[in-house]
């Protein structure tokens, strides 16, 4: 966010001088902040329940063979286990973090944000920047 508020000071700028309030800069950089983290936290959640999903069944047969050629023979004691324990998504766990997000997103965004609206027109337009 703080590289797009500095590649973007001169357009801040013009946005400002044509009326945009500061109220208006601060929704655009909290929209476009809350955008690209839902992408980014759509594609993590289907790329980890995906991958997940596909590792748990040689996980469980790795941990099977561990368990029947190390645990067993050694100490002639095993449990058998289930494959949802590998497949198991925690979902309480998902909210928690998905909460976690949405709290660091919101202040992360008010503060860049607030910055961005208090950039004045004058000198974010004549900046090279």
């Amino acid at each position: 966010m703080g590289k797009f508020i500095t590649e973007g000071k001169k357009e801040i700028g013009i946005l400002r001088a044509v009326g945009a309030t500061k109220s208006d800069i601060k929704k655009i950089f909290i929209t476009q902040a809350f955008i690209y983290v839902l992408i980014g936290y759509l594609i993590g959640l289907i790329l980890g329940v995906g991958l997940n999903f596909a590792i748990a069944s040689p996980a469980k047969t790795w941990f099977d063979s561990f368990i029947n050629q190390t645990i067993k023979e050694s100490f002639g004691v095993a449990n058998p286990v289930s494959t949802s324990i590998f497949s198991n998504i925690n979902l309480q766990a998902l909210g928690i973090y998905t909460a976690i997000l949405l709290v660091i997103t919101i202040l992360v965004s008010l503060i860049l944000a607030t910055k961005a609206s208090n950039i004045s027109p004058v000198e974010a337009i004549r900046s090279n920047e």
